[in-house]
């Protein structure tokens, strides 16, 4: 953030809401993932989401997400 430059404290503003909120969820899952995982990284996050995700979703009626291998 040191060299992180807006011209007007309304840009800073836009660029610091949703880093905020994301702080916010990271620190949220790493609390509720505490007891079965000590050092909670952003790529396990990533991998528990995709996770939730995938057992979230409505059957695709064979069409594959754009993501799969």
């Amino acid at each position: 953030m040191a060299e992180y430059q807006v011209g007007r404290w309304r840009a800073w503003h836009h660029h610091m809401a949703p880093v905020m909120i994301a702080t916010m969820f990271l620190d949220k899952e790493r609390m509720a993932h505490r007891e079965t995982a000590e050092l909670l990284s952003c790529r396990d996050l990533v991998e528990i989401m995709r996770h939730r995700q995938a057992s979230t979703a409505a059957p695709s009626h064979g069409i594959r997400p754009s993501n799969a291998i």
